[in-house]
């Protein structure tokens, strides 16, 4: 009886520690996309809203057979990598569209050169993990949102239960901004 018990948690407990698997990139970010998976967070502040969304290494790679030297180097580094991208909104648009011209240039250059200062994670309430590399994704206007790639070392983060995001206040006046995830809804993927 006990090691029926005993097989039937092991069971579940595999059961539920597998991984999800998807056959079609649209798929995956169908998923990734759907709050209720807990990889989309968002937080706000005045008019201005964030969203912090995870991107799988499966969605920055490029899938082939073959790598030119350049692209087996970047396969490495994203395979210890964790990454997610921040979307900046006001009123639903670009928040550089809504900046007076004076606030403007201060944070295109912040974007673009800075952010990894304000960007940390914090593993189970641990010491704060800044982030290895921002990347400001230029739309010069035509896009929904200010968009910033931004990568952790996954080594530094996946041994914890929940990690905690925050955007410090960099310009915006929004204050700090704070996205929490499960360590488990990121490693299933």
């Amino acid at each position: 009886m006990l090691i029926a018990f005993l097989l039937m948690c092991l069971f579940s407990a595999c059961e539920s520690s597998k991984s999800k698997t998807f056959k079609t990139r649209a798929e995956l970010i169908k998923y990734i996309n759907n709050p209720e998976n807990g990889l989309k967070k968002t937080d706000s502040s005045g008019t201005v809203k964030a969203t912090f969304t995870y991107r799988p290494a499966e969605l920055i790679l490029p899938k082939q057979m073959t790598y030119t030297k350049d692209q087996l180097e970047l396969v490495r580094k994203y395979q210890n990598s964790l990454a997610f991208v921040i979307g900046f909104t006001a009123n639903g648009k670009e928040v550089l569209n809504h900046l007076q011209s004076g606030q403007y240039s201060g944070i295109v250059q912040t974007f673009g050169f800075r952010m990894e200062r304000y960007i940390k994670a914090i593993p189970d309430g641990a010491a704060a993990v800044s982030a290895e590399q921002c990347l400001f994704l230029q739309t010069f206007g035509m896009g929904a949102a200010n968009q910033l790639l931004v990568v952790f070392d996954k080594r530094k983060l996946i041994h914890s239960k929940k990690i905690d995001f925050v955007v410090g206040e960099f310009g915006l006046r929004t204050g700090d901004l704070h996205f929490s995830f499960r360590t488990e809804d990121l490693m299933n993927i």
